[in-house]
């Protein structure tokens, strides 16, 4: 198997998000579902458009950011807009609060891993 068969790891934390089904009514959680749709495509183009499609759902979803940055971008300047909008899209969704309960462990919880999973918008 080379690297390149291997499925996306992300694809592996679309399938715990699935176990927190009230979750997936919150839009940046429906948005999240759709990002781990995305991961698992092997075409660059229609893992853009899902993460356009994410990003109309909600703009809070951190991974849909970077992957516009990772694989839309048009220049450096662009994904490094892209990855900035990530960036605040993940603060924003999951708050001071999600900041402070997580601390010390902060990638340990699925809902602090794309800052997005879990957020308020």
């Amino acid at each position: 198997m080379t690297p390149q068969s291997l499925p996306d790891r992300r694809v592996m934390e679309g399938f715990w998000q699935i176990a927190a089904v009230d979750a997936l009514m919150m839009p940046t959680a429906r948005a999240q579902d759709m990002m781990y749709d995305a991961f698992g495509k092997q075409q660059p183009r229609a893992r853009v458009a899902l993460a356009k499609k994410a990003l109309e759902v909600s703009p809070l979803c951190a991974d849909a950011w970077v992957l516009l940055a990772e694989e839309a971008a048009q220049s450096a300047e662009e994904a490094l807009e892209f990855y900035r909008k990530g960036v605040e899209a993940g603060e924003l969704a999951l708050g001071p609060a999600g900041f402070k309960k997580y601390a010390g462990s902060f990638w340990g919880f699925l809902e602090t891993r794309p800052i997005c999973g879990q957020g308020r918008a």
